[in-house]
């Protein structure tokens, strides 16, 4: 038995609050069961309660057993000496101190239905191939679990739209600019995420604004701030691209990374970054604006067109590095991956820009993540596992957030799923 779980059942009321006596024996009735402190001082506060008929407000201290009262050496904080009642679970001793102030004391060891006591620890018996809700939830109403997932779905958009909002600063607010490198993010995978990131704050954006309708210089300042140039090869199409970048460096005192930053080791070709940049360079040559005009999109399809367009340089047709031969693929941007970038770049920047705005686009947002097909991983598996529907990419995005937020902590008192499951079956006081 945790105190906190004692905190949620006074705060919901899952006991016989209609028949309560305290252990002296006097009525009690729960007006309002106040408001949960969480800084310090009683755990309750602005409650209501009546006391024999006469009525009382104040605050409420919750302990396991009344015995707690003594080991958290409340009595000598005076924070506690104005409290109306002390509830237990337990009433294992005797406390002068209640006595000698008239607080009265409830013991909710038999106000408790066994059936929740018997869910709560249910919900604490933990399993790793399971979430530890998963034996209710095919009992919860599907409304409720629809408006659990749409909520995290919410909470993780707020959680990256606020670095978002953050990061914007360090751009002048420009959101082209700050896409870009959100972009560049992505554009690296895993094992080159950071790498590209730093590449893309390697040059003012503004530098790419200048330069951006010729490919040539674009792709220059990409693969030239890549630190390729720094290498000796051969090949014309890496020449011209070196002379060129040579150029643009010294004009606008370009210092670029190291190319040893990448990585190549276990990736598909298709991935390495001499690719990613190749393609980051023809979408920006053919959309000096790309995010204003992704911004605009109304389906995944749309975006699909967008950025399938853009063509790469014919030398990556038959290269994956410089000055190496390669089969002859098309390395043009794949479906998975523009659905990839939706995911994870677009629609929190969409959402993002929305709340810089002050505009309330989250039903658009929404049909997006609805299009786009539901997430495999470790993650989302456990919740097929237990039961939940798993439809689209939103949901996989909520069950993210739910199992970082509340399931890896069992805060399973703080989730509506979790307040379902200790209810079920469970008769209404």
């Amino acid at each position: 038995m945790k105190e906190e779980f004692l905190h949620y059942i006074w705060k919901f009321k899952l006991f016989d609050f209609k028949n309560l006596r305290t252990i002296s024996n006097k009525t009690l009735e729960i007006i309002s069961s106040g408001l949960h402190n969480f800084d310090g001082g009683p755990d309750f506060e602005e409650c209501k309660i009546s006391i024999d008929r006469l009525t009382w407000f104040g605050s409420v201290e919750i302990h396991v057993k009344s015995s707690d009262w003594l080991l958290h050496k409340h009595s000598e904080d005076k924070k506690y000496h104005q409290i109306i009642l002390h509830v237990v679970y337990e009433n294992d001793r005797k406390i002068n101190f209640f006595e000698e102030k008239n607080i009265e004391i409830l013991e909710l060891k038999n106000y408790i239905a066994p059936q929740v006591l018997e869910n709560y620890k249910d919900l604490n018996q933990y399993k790793n191939d399971q979430l530890l809700c998963k034996n209710f939830v095919q009992d919860i109403d599907e409304m409720k679990i629809n408006l659990w997932k749409q909520s995290h779905l919410v909470n993780r958009l707020i959680q990256k739209s606020t670095k978002l909002l953050e990061e914007l600063k360090s751009v002048d607010y420009n959101w082209e600019a700050l896409f870009f490198q959100q972009m560049a993010y992505n554009f690296g995978l895993k094992p080159n995420a950071n790498t590209f990131q730093l590449w893309s704050k390697s040059f003012p954006f503004s530098i790419y604004q200048k330069i951006q309708n010729q490919m040539i210089n674009v792709e220059a300042l990409f693969f030239g701030q890549a630190g390729f140039f720094e290498l000796n090869f051969k090949d014309e199409y890496f020449l011209d691209l070196k002379k060129c970048y040579h150029f643009l460096q010294r004009k606008y005192n370009l210092q670029p990374i190291s190319h040893d930053l990448f990585q190549y080791f276990r990736m598909r070709p298709i991935s390495f970054p001499t690719i990613r940049i190749a393609q980051l360079a023809a979408i920006y040559a053919n959309y000096p604006n790309l995010f204003s005009r992704l911004i605009e999109a109304k389906s995944i399809k749309e975006v699909q067109v967008l950025l399938q367009k853009p063509i790469i340089n014919t030398y990556w047709k038959n290269h994956y590095k410089f000055d190496t031969l390669s089969h002859d693929l098309n390395k043009n941007l794949s479906k998975s991956k523009i659905e990839n970038l939706v995911l994870n770049t677009l629609l929190p920047m969409k959402f993002a820009y929305s709340t810089y705005l002050g505009k309330d686009d989250f039903e658009d947002i929404l049909a997006f993540y609805q299009e786009l097909k539901a997430e495999k991983n470790n993650v989302t598996k456990q919740f097929e596992n237990s039961f939940f529907e798993h439809k689209n990419a939103g949901d996989s995005q909520a069950f993210i957030q739910i199992f970082h937020d509340l399931c890896l902590a069992k805060k399973c008192l703080n989730c509506s799923v979790g307040h379902e499951s200790l209810k079920q079956n469970v008769r209404s006081f």
